[in-house]
């Protein structure tokens, strides 16, 4: 396996939040689904971990066309980015209007 795919295996962490499976399909109402919040604290725990740990830092992750090799960061990687975001969107159209209004008007 080549390391260039490490950025997938980070987003197969996040999987426990996400509504798809890896499969492709919806998860069942039945199961637990981890927040959006909890998917950016998983990744900002693997980024301090790749970083600060592995020595890493914080550069994406990319291939070095000097050495040819993988370098930076997996968890900062264009992979991860993309799929937060659409992650975020699939957790946003996932919420129930009604549940949205009566949170903002809660405040008022």
């Amino acid at each position: 396996m080549s390391h260039e795919h490490q950025g997938f295996f980070v987003v197969t962490s996040f999987c426990s939040c996400d509504e798809v499976m890896l499969d492709g399909k919806h998860r069942p109402a039945s199961q637990h689904r981890d927040s959006y919040t909890h998917a950016q604290k998983m990744r900002v725990a693997m980024t301090y971990t790749f970083g600060r740990t592995f020595g890493l830092g914080s550069r994406p992750w990319q291939l070095n066309e000097v050495t040819g090799r993988m370098a930076g960061n997996p968890s900062v990687s264009e992979t991860v980015s993309s799929y937060m975001m659409s992650l975020q969107n699939r957790k946003v159209s996932c919420t129930h209007p009604c549940v949205f209004v009566a949170t903002c008007l809660s405040g008022l």
